[in-house]
C-alpha cells in the first residue's frame, strides 16, 4: 500500500471504505482512482493516523451520490471527529466559490496538509493530460490552491 507499513486497523478500515466508494471509478486519466486516494496518503502518512485516514476518505463524501455508502456522521462514528471534520472541510459544496472552499480548508489543522498533497499529486500527473485547455484550467486551479495554503 505506496510504502504505508505498519498500518493500523483504522486505516485499514478507511482504505476499506474509500475502495468500497470509489470502486470503478477513473479519473480523467483513466487510471483507477484509488490510486490517486492511496498516493495522497502515503505522501501525509508520517504525519500520522488522522492525516492518513483523512487521505483516504478526502473525496468520499463529495464523490457519492449515495449517502448510504458513506456520509459525515457515519465518518464520525467509524474514525472520529477530527476525522469528519477534516473530510467536511476538504469536501467542496455544490456551487461553492473556490476561494471559499480553500479558506475552509486552510482553517483545519488536518485537511490543510492532506489538501496540499493531494493538489501535489494531481499537478504531477498534469502533463498527461491531453486536453490543452483543461491541463490549463487545472494548473491555473492548483497553483491558487499552493499559494492559498502555503504558509507566508
Amino acid at each position: 500500500f505506496w510504502g504505508l507499513t505498519g498500518m493500523t486497523e483504522l486505516i485499514d478500515k478507511a482504505r476499506s471504505l474509500a475502495k468500497k466508494v470509489h470502486d470503478g471509478q477513473r479519473d480523467k486519466l483513466g487510471i483507477a482512482y484509488m490510486e490517486h486516494v492511496e498516493a495522497v496518503a502515503a505522501e501525509v502518512a508520517s504525519l500520522g493516523e488522522n492525516y492518513t485516514i483523512v487521505a483516504l476518505l478526502h473525496d468520499t463524501v463529495e464523490d457519492t451520490d449515495d449517502p448510504t455508502l458513506v456520509n459525515l456522521d457515519m465518518i464520525a462514528d467509524m474514525f472520529g471527529d477530527n476525522v469528519a471534520q477534516a473530510v467536511d472541510a476538504m469536501t467542496k459544496r455544490s456551487g461553492e466559490v473556490y476561494v471559499d472552499y480553500l479558506a475552509r480548508v486552510s482553517a483545519n489543522p488536518i485537511a490543510k496538509p492532506v489538501k496540499l498533497a493531494d493538489v501535489a499529486h494531481n499537478m504531477s500527473r498534469l502533463s498527461m493530460l491531453t486536453d490543452v485547455s483543461t491541463r490549463e484550467r487545472l494548473q491555473q486551479k492548483y497553483q491558487r490552491a499552493q499559494r492559498t495554503l502555503k504558509p507566508v
